[in-house]
């Protein structure tokens, strides 16, 4: 156990330390995914200020909810971007190399990229939530809220990697085909920074079955507004049902390629 923790810290080691190379590159691409997240999040804040509220979600929740979606993906992409290149590794082989290790591929694909731009991710909710409240003077937080906040950002983190890990393993019957697991990824981004009131049955349909984004976001939300104990078990049911979800077809994925391979 303590090997394979080792193993996996080195190789997280080892992606941190090619920003050093290039850390130009690394403050450029942070630079611009908070810009661009800023300029997203401004929408929000012009579409508010005419409209209030929806059915009692005003600008605060949506802050709480941007702010959340931003730490959940940055720090998915710059721990676990690895997952995004399993389209890849399928269609070049180059998961073989993986294979042949005697412990389980998945971690050590897991960890084996991160994206510098994500870290404007992580670094760009903490920024977000200050200017709102320390600067603007809305209430965002109260100290007693924090420690839900994080508990459920850990919850939401995990469940995004999960589906991380779901949509590019569907690659394994695509035979490394990237555009639809990346249009899916995308389409779990966009739905994760909506609002769901006021959507149609469908959207909410996907968005709490196929693509669990109401789970990553909306819920934890919610919880935030109004605790109660029935939703956070359901945001913690998802989390491990994702999760296992996740492994099985990998698992299933990985027992395919391998057959085709042989």
């Amino acid at each position: 156990m303590m090997s394979t923790l080792k193993t996996l810290a080195a190789l997280f080691v080892a992606n941190v330390r090619t920003y050093a190379i290039d850390k130009k590159r690394l403050y450029v691409m942070s630079l611009a995914m908070c810009l661009q997240n800023t300029m997203f999040f401004v929408l929000w804040v012009i579409f508010f200020n005419h409209v209030g509220s929806i059915r009692g979600w005003d600008l605060v929740d949506v802050t709480r909810m941007f702010g959340m979606v931003a730490s959940v993906c940055g720090l998915s992409l710059f721990f676990f971007d690895g997952l995004r290149t399993i389209p890849y590794k399928v269609s070049s082989g180059a998961i073989d190399f993986y294979i042949t290790k005697p412990r389980h591929p998945l971690p050590a694909i897991m960890l084996s990229s991160s994206s510098p731009a994500s870290l404007g991710d992580v670094f760009y909710a903490p920024t977000l939530y200050l200017l709102i409240q320390g600067v603007l003077g809305i209430p965002v937080f109260t100290f007693s809220m924090v420690p839900l906040f994080l508990l459920l950002t850990v919850l939401s983190t995990i469940l995004f990697m999960s589906t991380m890990c779901l949509l590019f393993s569907l690659s394994f019957w695509l035979k490394g085909n990237p555009r639809f697991s990346g249009q899916l990824f995308e389409m779990l981004i966009i739905f994760s920074c909506n609002v769901l009131h006021g959507q149609p049955w469908g959207v909410k349909a996907v968005v709490f079955t196929l693509i669990p984004a109401g789970f990553i976001s909306y819920l934890p939300i919610e919880l935030l507004r109004h605790f109660d104990w029935v939703t956070f078990s359901e945001i913690v049911l998802a989390t491990i049902f994702y999760a296992w979800l996740a492994i099985f077809i990998f698992n299933k994925g990985l027992r395919r390629y391998v057959r085709a391979k042989a």
